[in-house]
């Protein structure tokens, strides 16, 4: 049973339908467009992790051993294109600051969304929100996946995701509900916080950089900063290893490894949540709650401009008068 949806079910108080197990620890098929057309040679060996050989040149990967997944280069499967490489250096060999500035820029920029990604079929819950309250295990999200992401995906969630492969989360104010209208620029401008997962085998025992960056209110143009968790107040770290995104994604089990170990990948991603695959992302409940604090938040910046105007107004009043008997 995944995480989110036995918090569901605690919250409810009903048991979970079987309908919805489980999002994240079973092995996907491959969809049949991507298994018939020829391109991929999937080998399965008794006992043994799988092992994806691509027609046409590939990517390296920093991380050893036969059961690393190749990823092409160009990342094109049949007529599906999985985007490009972030390239990024692997966190492990700098320092935590030093590889944030170059993380936090990647996400300001949306450089995830320049590679063309393939991403969430659309802003979803984590968990219910209920009069008032979300009780998601992340905000509302939407994710973006690397293609070294996709391609273990389709292949049953088997093998060793190589380094460098990257899972970046897109979070907004709970219930995606109230995005669902918004355009791009909109959804820009609404990103709450990142949170992202980078392969770095060398980094740690999971294997994986973890960081939570938001968007800062006293920079011009509201980029993630590095802050020093060194420096009073000392602020809990947004970035690093052994990070405690862990006590969650611990729950997790790929297909063929025993648990606890440092094969498991420790992530939740399904295809099913994925544009272009099958199936279609957990719901949960949501009342009509957010609808009232949407409303007493529209007044709120109402009032906001009636006083601005106000202002304004007596201002240009003011000038006038000062122009008349001058």
């Amino acid at each position: 049973m995944s995480l989110w949806t036995t918090l569901a079910s605690v919250v409810m108080l009903i048991p979970a339908p079987s309908h919805l197990l489980p999002a994240g620890g079973v092995a996907s098929k491959f969809d049949d467009d991507v298994r018939n057309n020829g391109t991929i040679d999937r080998e399965l060996e008794s006992g043994s992790s799988a092992k994806l050989e691509f027609t046409g040149s590939h990517a390296e990967s920093s991380t050893t051993g036969d059961d690393v997944l190749a990823v092409p280069k160009p990342c094109i499967i049949g007529e599906r294109n999985l985007g490009s490489l972030a390239n990024l250096p692997r966190p492990s060999s700098m320092s935590v600051a030093e590889f944030e500035k170059l993380l936090f820029e990647f996400l300001h920029e949306r450089k995830y969304q320049q590679l063309s990604w393939l991403v969430d079929k659309s802003i979803r819950d984590t968990g219910p929100f209920i009069k008032g309250r979300s009780y998601g295990t992340h905000p509302a999200v939407r994710v973006y996946y690397s293609p070294e992401i996709i391609v273990w995906l389709m292949n049953g969630r088997i093998g060793t995701i190589p380094d460098g492969a990257m899972i970046i989360k897109e979070q907004y104010h709970e219930p995606a509900i109230q995005h669902v209208k918004k355009s791009e620029a909109e959804l820009r401008a609404s990103i709450k916080s990142w949170t992202v997962m980078f392969k770095d085998s060398q980094g740690s025992h999971d294997g994986w950089f973890w960081s939570n960056p938001y968007p800062a209110a006293d920079t011009p143009d509201l980029r993630p900063k590095v802050n020093d968790n060194h420096a009073y107040p000392f602020p809990h770290a947004d970035s690093g290893f052994g990070h405690y995104c862990i006590r969650c994604h611990a729950a997790t089990q790929s297909p063929q490894i025993e648990s606890p170990s440092r094969n498991n990948e420790f992530t939740f991603a399904a295809l099913r949540n994925i544009v272009g695959f099958p199936g279609e992302p957990i719901i949960f409940r949501v009342d009509d709650s957010w609808r009232e604090a949407a409303k007493l938040s529209k007044l709120a910046e109402l009032e906001i401009d009636q006083n601005l105007d106000a202002k304004l107004q007596e201002k240009q009043a003011q000038l006038e008068a000062t122009a008349v008997t001058s």
